[in-house]
């Protein structure tokens, strides 16, 4: 997993240089899907931040490069971090905000079997919910 966030890092930093938030916001979700799974949850929570400082500049169809759309991934994602650190309240609200987002027009806008693959993301945070 450290060569999945080492790559995830090289994807920002060129995104960076090249100047596209794009690239930019698919970085940093990968970034926080990889410190998720080495525990640095507070890392993932930086890079969850700058997906949604990004999310307003790049629409939903042109973040889609690949099958998940970085916003919504980078929601449900949040919510997993936040429920096993302990912040089930927070967790939830991140939940409602995924499945919110991926609901949302821009989601639609992408024309992608996107939103199909987010549910099971998306459907996770709700079982949380539910079994609260």
């Amino acid at each position: 997993m450290p060569r999945r966030k080492e790559a995830a890092e090289r994807l920002v930093d060129l995104a960076r240089t090249a100047g596209s938030d794009v690239l930019l916001i698919n970085g940093h979700m990968e970034a926080q899907t990889a410190c998720h799974h080495l525990g640095e949850f507070r890392e993932a929570a930086k890079h969850a931040t700058a997906v949604l400082a990004l999310a307003p500049r790049v629409p939903g169809a042109e973040r889609c490069i690949t099958i998940l759309d970085p916003v919504v991934g980078s929601l449900a994602e949040s919510a997993r971090n936040l429920w096993i650190t302990g912040h089930l309240t927070r967790a939830l609200m991140a939940c409602d905000e995924a499945s919110g987002a991926a609901d949302s027009p821009l989601s639609a806008d992408a024309k992608e079997p996107a939103s199909d693959t987010e549910w099971p993301l998306v459907s996770r945070c709700s079982s949380w919910r539910i079994s609260k």
